[in-house]
């Protein structure tokens, strides 16, 4: 089980997610980010879960997530779900512009939601990412985890 994450207000960057004393991500205008991977294929491979965590949170609610990325992307950078780009992927100097450290992804969620449930999310894409996080340094694939 993962500590709760904090909530910081940065009057640069918008929100910083903190998880103990690590900077795990951020909120940003309708984005949370997350961050610490070792690898692109491990950021990926955990947008992919994050993406579909939002799209069975949404299910019997009144918005449908995830929604449409707000900016165009190049391909290598694109993550899909339902053959719609909700997300990109984020290099390491991305990252570390909010203190984080490794790649990381940003997943769209509507700016009209209220910060507590992106806080709430992000906490639940934190757990729901961990299990790939643990076992990608027992030979994982994507399918074992899922």
């Amino acid at each position: 089980m993962h500590s709760q994450l904090q909530l910081i207000r940065n009057a640069d960057l918008g929100y910083i997610l903190k998880e103990q004393s690590e900077i795990v991500g951020w909120i940003q205008q309708g984005i949370v980010g997350l961050a610490g991977y070792p690898s692109r294929v491990d950021a990926y491979f955990a947008a992919d879960a994050a993406a579909s965590t939002l799209r069975d949170w949404s299910l019997g609610r009144e918005v449908s997530l995830p929604v449409p990325f707000p900016r165009p992307l190049a391909p290598d950078e694109r993550v899909r779900v339902d053959d719609r780009v909700v997300g990109r992927l984020v290099p390491p100097f991305k990252s570390a512009a909010f203190g984080a450290a490794g790649y990381g992804f940003e997943i769209a969620v509507p700016a009209d939601t209220w910060l507590s449930v992106m806080l709430e999310l992000a906490q639940r894409l934190r757990e729901n990412t961990a299990e790939w996080r643990r076992l990608r340094h027992e030979v994982a694939t994507p399918l074992d985890v899922a």
